[in-house]
């Protein structure tokens, strides 16, 4: 009888002690938006596509479309997770995993923004992403997305919508293809009861191999815009 007494705590010890290490095991998991998806009342369609990186890191694209045909041609061959540590740039990440050339950073001077300026003001104009959750391997790491459109058969602009999580305070682009001309604008909101601000007016020209960031530390969202003839090579950045 005073064997069982003693046998009892030990066993519980054990198995709490197996709880602690399968706990310390698993995977960091951030959700990157609120449970209720903003986006979904400006599009009529959306689809969520798996996309990983090369560490293992999987994370959650939400695309969104008002053209249910325009939803379905994208994969998850049109996106890269792509993970930076906290000691590196979005360009300096992108060069060490060979997404991009250190050599094809342009000196030359930027072009003048575009006088041919977007006629679709509602955010519901083109296709839009947001990177819904992502589960990490590398719980240091910051997260991006590098974007490879479906060509454009027409060679026409194409424009799309990049909308950050909610609360996240910096907002990145980074071009990193010399055949591809990438615009851009950006737009945020301070606070959830705020209208969308101009922080950068559309199209402004992305040199191939620069980028642009601005940090806000008071922030509810960003909303990226991009313009490009074809297929584009840019990544986008948002974080904390």
């Amino acid at each position: 009888m005073k064997k069982s007494f003693y046998v009892l705590p030990i066993l519980g010890l054990l198995f709490f002690t197996s709880c602690d290490k399968d706990e310390s095991n698993e995977i960091a998991e951030e959700a990157i938006v609120e449970s209720i998806d903003l986006e979904k009342d400006l599009y009529d369609f959306h689809k969520d596509i798996m996309i990983t990186s090369d560490g293992g890191s999987e994370a959650i694209m939400r695309v969104y479309s008002n053209s249910e045909a325009a939803v379905a041609s994208y994969t998850s061959e049109h996106f890269k997770l792509v993970e930076t540590f906290k000691n590196e740039t979005l360009s300096e990440g992108l060069i060490r995993q060979n997404i991009k050339d250190d050599s094809d950073v342009s000196l030359e001077q930027e072009e003048k923004e575009m006088t041919e300026f977007d006629t679709k003001e509602n955010a519901g104009a083109g296709i839009a992403f947001k990177m819904v959750s992502v589960t990490k391997r590398n719980p240091n790491a910051n997260y991006s997305v590098s974007f490879y459109h479906p060509e454009n058969i027409a060679k026409s602009w194409s424009y799309w919508t990049h909308y950050s999580g909610i609360g996240q305070t910096i907002a990145t682009i980074d071009r990193h293809s010399a055949l591809r001309r990438v615009y851009f604008g950006l737009k945020r909101k301070a606070y959830s009861t705020s209208g969308w601000a101009i922080h950068v007016s559309e199209w402004r020209f992305l040199a191939n191999g620069n980028s642009y960031s601005l940090t806000a530390n008071t922030n509810y969202q960003f909303r990226f815009r991009v313009k490009s003839k074809r297929s584009s090579a840019y990544t986008v950045n948002f974080s904390n």
